[in-house]
């Protein structure tokens, strides 16, 4: 942010070369370090929990091209669902209706969650669901630090993408079956079935790593089979 006159110089916000962290990623700090989990920068200047690297976003991960990756992005996983972590309201733990259970042990973030505050953001639940409310600040924090904690302690893989080599040789493997096909068969209904099988195969690969936290592109091998 720009320098403003009556706020401390010293203040990290009002420094440029000041990292800042998000609530997300302070909260799973704090989590693991209490656990025996440090948090340290590697020579490539990459986040690392215990023995976990957690690599940033680069510009062309999976199906990006020249996004901009300032900063140190990483793609949510949204490990707690689209209704997010267990919520009470304030008024609930001010009259003792919320269990000791229900907050034992566990990591508790407070703020809003009400629309008119304007903390609110579209995620891929709600993108084509009518039923589904954007989800509030708050809670994408508590995804956020549940991600990390989970890719720290080897719960939840890590996000991983095909290097760009790998991915121009993914893209001309399918090519080159369409290719194939077109030459060598004549009869057009095994062309089709062909091709669906294909195309199945290629889903199926794409779907069974995004499973395990990878990113495989789809669309562009699929344009260059059929085309």
């Amino acid at each position: 942010p720009p320098p403003l006159p009556d706020r401390n110089p010293d203040n990290p916000c009002q420094n440029p070369n000041e990292p800042k962290f998000s609530l997300g990623f302070q909260t799973a700090k704090q989590y693991l370090a209490n656990a025996g989990i440090s948090v340290n920068i590697t020579a490539q200047e990459e986040i690392q929990f215990g023995e976990v690297v957690i690599p940033p976003l680069a510009p062309t991960s999976g199906g990006y091209l020249q996004a901009d990756t300032g900063g140190y992005q990483m793609l949510l996983q949204f490990p707690l669902g689209a209704q997010g972590p267990q919520q009470v309201t304030l008024t609930e733990v001010l009259t003792q209706e919320v269990g000791q259970e229900v907050l034992q042990d566990r990591i508790i973030l407070i703020g809003y969650v009400a629309e008119s505050v304007k903390d609110i953001y579209s995620t891929p639940f709600n993108s084509r669901r009518q039923n589904i409310l954007p989800m509030p600040g708050v809670v994408i924090h508590a995804q956020i630090a549940s991600q990390i904690i989970g890719h720290a302690t080897g719960e939840q893989p890590l996000n991983w993408y095909l290097p760009n080599g790998l991915e121009i040789l993914w893209i001309w493997i399918w090519a080159f079956s369409g290719g194939l096909m077109a030459a060598f068969i004549r009869n057009p209904f095994i062309i089709v079935a062909g091709t669906f099988a294909v195309l199945g195969l290629c889903g199926g690969i794409a779907f069974a790593s995004f499973s395990v936290g990878g990113w495989v592109i789809l669309a562009t091998p699929i344009l260059a089979h059929g085309f």
